[in-house]
């Protein structure tokens, strides 16, 4: 019924009946990616255009045999125009399209796919790697290095999110000097991603990470053209099959953050400041408020979001509110207003103590996902599964982990360390149900624990959170690009429109 309605609202703006699709807020996404507002009617023209590009892509579909799959032709559609772009499906023949249709065909059958991604939560074993009877006879060949690309959408000195890959690039590179050759390319995260990853390749890398969700796209594209190349985009929650994602469970330090928040508060009103409404984001939000609600059954948390004020502007609003004690972004900023802007601290004006911060060891991660590339885990992993692969890794695999500032007190470390200890060994969970989101709906029955998929999907707030997720129209230009890619699905919908 909830597809039937979507499809009503399409239906009465575009005067399209004809493009089906099988799962929820498929036309909301068709129009975003046609950079359509949702509120817009279609002239005739533009009816005439769609039609016509709609029975091209069908006609193509169709000589690939899509006949055989169960989902729908715009299910396809949508797939395909996520990898090649609407402007470009607008000048291509029905061959042209099947030709990249064929290219694609294994992304296009995920949609069959009830659980489209394979999440890997550790890191496999390393593999001992066993030499040959001739090899111990025979001069030793060694073999060529890995020549693995790292693509940045800034400078490393003008942001903390980057500084701290290259950090991780640089420790890697060190750790496997022997086998491993990387190099930096610098894009703008959008329009130039494509060149700059063709000239990656042309420059013999094998293996490409782009660091933002913003050169998503771009990353699948490439991936799809370039089927011999790994790419993996640091993101979390993408079903494409060509392409690898990695993240890390940073929500496992947002609840002892907010442990520790909700253990130091006196007024129990704590503040939270996030950068985008993405996914993983909002898993972080909750486990902080359930963290300080664990350690303070009666406190609150403020939410304010630096993608709509500023990080500096979202602190001084929770100020005016009188509340002092706030989690602030995950990595340290290099303009001057939010250069503090940084972990648990305590703001008062101009004046901020950190308490705690969580730390990510990308480093660690890059050693770790190069090894596996090295030694074949990663293509073993990738032949072994018909789903789309997303490495989550967490405290336990030691990509993420918290800080302690000078400033906190000594009980409070030994309370977080307790915490940190059961994370890492498998014996606590940020998410143990039941509790209640702010709607009153009852997440869970009995002591159990969400799975993995349950806490990426968050689309809700628990209940001791004061605030919401911003919708689209709200965000900063930066905002917008980033949540059009990996936005949560409220933060993607624009402001309600009178049907």
């Amino acid at each position: 019924m909830k597809l039937y309605m979507e499809y009503v609202e399409f239906n009465r703006r575009s005067k399209i009946n004809f493009i089906e699709f099988s799962k929820k807020g498929s036309y909301r996404e068709l129009l975003r990616e046609m950079d359509k507002p949702l509120d817009e009617q279609w002239s005739e023209e533009e009816q005439l255009t769609f039609s016509s590009v709609y029975y091209r892509f069908e006609k193509a579909y169709y000589k690939n045999r899509g006949e055989k799959l169960k989902t729908t032709v715009g299910d396809a559609l949508l797939s395909y125009i996520k990898v090649y772009g609407y402007p470009q499906l607008l000048e291509e023949s029905s061959d042209d399209i099947e030709s990249n249709l064929k290219k694609m065909w294994e992304d296009v059958a995920l949609n069959e796919q009830n659980e489209a991604i394979e999440l890997k939560t550790v890191p496999a074993e390393e593999k001992e790697i066993k030499q040959s009877v001739l090899s111990k006879v025979l001069p030793i060949v060694k073999p060529a290095k890995l020549k693995a690309a790292f693509v940045y959408d800034a400078l490393p000195e003008k942001s903390g999110w980057v500084f701290d890959h290259e950090a991780g690039r640089k420790y890697a590179q060190t750790a496997l000097s022997d086998n491993v050759e990387t190099q930096v390319y610098i894009s703008d995260g959008e329009t130039d991603t494509p060149e700059v990853l063709e000239q990656a390749i042309a420059d013999g890398c094998t293996l490409i990470f782009t660091t933002s969700p913003r050169m998503l796209q771009a990353s699948l594209r490439t991936a799809v053209e370039h089927p011999d190349i790994i790419v993996m985009n640091c993101s979390l929650n993408t079903s494409h099959r060509y392409l690898r994602t990695y993240y890390t469970r940073m929500y496992e330090v947002k609840f002892i953050l907010g442990l520790l928040a909700g253990s130091l508060t006196q007024s129990g009103r704590l503040g939270y400041v996030c950068d985008y409404p993405i996914y993983g984001q909002i898993a972080g939000i909750n486990a902080f408020a359930l963290g300080a609600q664990m350690a303070n059954p009666g406190s609150k948390v403020y939410l304010e979001w630096s993608a709509v004020k500023g990080a500096k502007e979202a602190a001084d609003a929770l100020n005016r509110q009188n509340i002092h004690l706030i989690s602030s972004q995950d990595t340290a900023r290099f303009t001057e207003d939010d250069r503090l802007s940084f972990g648990l601290s305590h703001v008062d004006g101009d004046k901020t103590e950190l308490l705690a911060v969580p730390v990510w060891k990308w480093g660690v991660y890059y050693e770790k996902l190069l090894r596996a590339v090295l030694d074949k885990t990663v293509k073993d992993e990738y032949d072994n599964t018909a789903r789309a692969l997303n490495y989550y890794w967490g405290m336990s695999a030691g990509v993420v982990d918290i800080e302690y500032a000078p400033a906190l007190p000594l009980a409070s470390r030994r309370f977080a360390d307790y915490f940190r200890s059961s994370i890492i060994h498998h014996g606590g969970t940020p998410f143990l149900t039941p509790f209640y989101t702010q709607s009153g709906e009852i997440i869970g029955k009995g002591q159990t624990e969400l799975t993995l998929e349950e806490i990426i999907n968050m689309d809700y707030l628990v209940d001791n959170v004061e605030g919401s997720i911003p919708l689209y129209e709200e965000l900063t230009d930066m905002g917008k690009s980033t949540v059009e890619t990996v936005g949560v699905r409220q933060a993607k919908q624009e402001a309600e429109v009178e049907l």
